[in-house]
């Protein structure tokens, strides 16, 4: 009996196993979007750069297994959503050969990499910056079917956070805590507030430039109203993950789950 309950056991993981990348019936241990902010502001080829370089970081990260899905911030994000994606499976050594596993990370990790550098260093300029437009996008790919099952949901926003759209403009705003609050409030009564419950964040590129850039109590009201708006979404993010580069980025393994191998 108990070898027969062994048999089974391994029938029902190679039948898991053999299902198509990413559309298993099992959700991803772990899901990551990273939006990407491709406005004037950060047009200057250094800050697209730094955002290559801290893509690279997610890339490693990935090699653990999960799903990666990368889109650009616009003036409307919702309309012009077209996401490139790649799903890294987890090493299961039931069945992975070690040094196949590797192979076929490797060419997965190259193929994103070129498609995000294109994304990141030859898309044209937006007119616009309209994050909390892209952040409804977030939303929806958490909450999707595909998504809503996923043992951890990470989002990298690489952005200066200033937000420029048809509803805000935080070069001209004073966002003291009661226009934050203001406008969060407007957020959630018009229905736009997203749902990032359980959801990670990181933001790499906060109110960076090449030279000068915005003043230091300007920087700190944006930051103040980001963590702000965050928490009212159910998201978690803290200071330590808002910076001008990507830091203290992980994904740790997801109990329950298979610790992915490289």
């Amino acid at each position: 009996m108990a070898l027969l309950r062994r048999v089974l056991l391994v029938l029902a993981l190679l039948a898991v196993a053999v299902l198509p990348d990413g559309c298993s019936q099992k959700a991803p241990s772990w899901v990551v979007f990273v939006l990407l902010d491709i406005s004037g502001s950060t047009s200057a080829p250094e800050i697209r750069q730094r955002y290559f370089r801290d893509f690279q970081k997610i890339l490693e990260a990935m090699q653990g297994g999960g799903l990666l899905m990368c889109d650009v911030i616009t003036e409307n994000t919702l309309a012009t959503s077209n996401p490139i994606e790649a799903f890294f499976p987890a090493y299961n050594p039931l069945i992975d050969n070690p040094l196949s596993h590797k192979k076929k990370l490797q060419k997965i990790t190259e193929q994103m990499r070129g498609e995000a550098k294109k994304l990141i260093l030859e898309t044209p300029p937006a007119p616009m910056t309209d994050l909390m437009n892209s952040f409804q996008l977030a939303s929806k790919i958490f909450n999707g079917e595909r998504c809503k099952g996923a043992g951890g949901k990470a989002l990298v926003v690489f952005s200066d956070m200033i937000e420029q759209s048809r509803n805000y403009d935080f070069q001209k705003l004073r966002l003291t805590e009661e226009r934050t609050q203001q406008i969060i409030e407007t957020e959630r009564r018009d229905g736009r507030l997203p749902n990032l419950s359980g959801v990670k964040v990181w933001v790499s590129g906060a109110t960076a430039a090449t030279k000068g850039g915005v003043s230091p109590k300007k920087i700190y009201q944006i930051q103040n109203f980001w963590l702000r708006y965050f928490q009212a979404c159910g998201a978690d993010l803290t200071n330590e993950r808002y910076a001008t580069t990507l830091i203290n980025f992980e994904l740790p393994p997801i109990p329950g789950q298979n610790a992915g191998g490289k």
